[in-house]
C-alpha cells in the first residue's frame, strides 16, 4: 500500500449521540487499527518521509503506552518499515499483541520509570540500530496537525459549525491541541476542555501518581500541549473512570475504553451546566483493547 491508500481508510469515523441528551461522542475505535492514535501514527511517518528522515528498509521506533504503538506498527507494515515499540511494564496484554500481530517488535521498560523510561530505550535502541527514527508523539507537532486536519474538520461538519464544547483525555496533548487550535479559530466562545487523571495531576497541579486510565495522563508535561487553546482542565479517577465506562455500555450499549470513560465523566459535568449547549467528548479506542482489566465485573 502507499500512503494515499491508507490516508482512505482513517478517519471519517462516526459520531454518536446518547439517547435524548446533549452530550455526543466520536468513535475513534472505527479506524483500521482501531484506535485515535491512527491518525497521528500517519501523519508523523508521512512527515518523517517527507522530511527525508525515514529512508527504504528503515526501523520506526517509537515509545508509547499503546495505541500509537499499535497504529505505528499497523502503518509501518503496509508501508515496508520495520517498527519497534516500546511500552512501560504493565501495559494490557491486548495492546502488545495487536502490535505484534502488525509485525512491529515490542520492548518494555520499567514501569516505575513511567513513559521517561520508555522514551530513554527507544533513544538507546536508536543508536545501537542506525537508520532508524523516534517520531516522537510528544513533541512532535504532526500529531497536532493530524487532528487540526482531520479529526476537528470531521467534527465541525457533522455539527455544521454548530458544537459548543469539545472535551479530550490529555496523553500526549496532540488531539486536544489540534481540536482547539481548530475551533478556537472558529470562535473564541467554543470552550475546549483537557481530561487528566486526580491521581496523575501533573498539568493541573505539577506531580504524577500511579493510575489505570491508560492513555492519559504521562508523567511529564507534553511539548506540544498547546495550553493558549484550552480553556478548562478537568481531573477524573480511575474509579469515576471505570463508572463511565460501565454507564456508557449499561445505558447507551457503548464498550469504550477507560480514557473515554473519564472523558464521558466530564462530559456529564458540563452537559448540566451548560444544558442548552452541545457537548462532544472523543472516544479514542474501544473496550477489547482492556478485556484482561475484566472492567464490566
Amino acid at each position: 500500500m502507499n500512503i494515499e491508500e491508507i490516508e482512505k481508510l482513517i478517519g471519517n469515523t462516526p459520531i454518536k449521540r446518547l439517547g435524548e441528551s446533549n452530550i455526543y461522542v466520536k468513535l475513534e475505535s472505527y479506524n483500521p487499527a482501531g484506535s485515535i492514535k491512527d491518525r497521528a501514527s500517519l501523519y508523523m511517518i508521512k512527515g518523517a518521509i517527507e522530511r527525508g528522515l525515514l529512508a527504504l528498509g528503515g526501523t520506526v521506533i517509537e515509545p508509547t503506552s499503546g495505541n500509537t504503538g499499535i497504529g505505528v506498527a499497523y502503518i509501518a507494515q503496509k508501508l515496508g518499515y520495520k517498527s519497534i515499540i516500546v511500552m512501560p511494564e504493565g501495559v494490557t496484554r491486548e495492546r502488545i499483541d495487536l502490535i505484534k500481530s502488525y509485525g512491529g517488535e515490542v520492548m518494555l521498560s520499567r514501569g516505575e520509570e513511567g513513559m521517561k523510561g520508555a522514551i530513554a530505550l527507544a533513544e538507546k535502541l536508536k543508536e545501537e540500530i542506525g537508520n532508524a527514527v523516534i517520531l516522537g508523539q510528544f513533541e512532535n507537532p504532526d500529531n497536532a496537525l493530524a487532528h487540526f486536519k482531520t479529526t476537528a474538520p470531521e467534527i465541525d461538519r457533522y455539527f455544521k459549525g454548530d458544537v459548543d464544547i469539545i472535551i479530550a483525555g490529555v496523553g500526549t496533548g496532540g488531539t486536544i491541541s489540534g481540536l482547539g487550535k481548530f475551533f478556537k479559530k472558529q470562535s473564541k466562545n467554543k470552550i475546549i476542555v483537557g481530561v487528566e487523571p486526580k491521581e496523575s495531576p501533573m498539568i493541573t497541579k505539577g506531580y504524577s501518581g500511579s493510575h489505570t486510565i491508560y492513555g492519559i495522563g504521562a508523567n511529564f508535561v507534553p511539548p506540544i500541549l498547546d495550553r493558549n487553546v484550552i480553556d478548562f482542565f478537568q481531573t477524573v479517577s480511575s474509579e469515576e473512570a471505570i463508572e463511565g465506562v460501565k454507564e456508557l455500555n449499561d445505558l447507551y450499549g457503548l464498550k469504550l475504553g477507560v480514557s473515554s470513560g473519564a472523558s464521558y465523566f466530564v462530559a456529564k459535568k458540563f452537559s448540566i451546566v451548560y444544558p442548552k449547549k452541545r457537548v462532544l467528548f472523543i472516544s479514542p479506542d474501544g473496550a477489547d483493547r482492556y478485556a484482561s482489566l475484566n472492567l464490566y465485573d
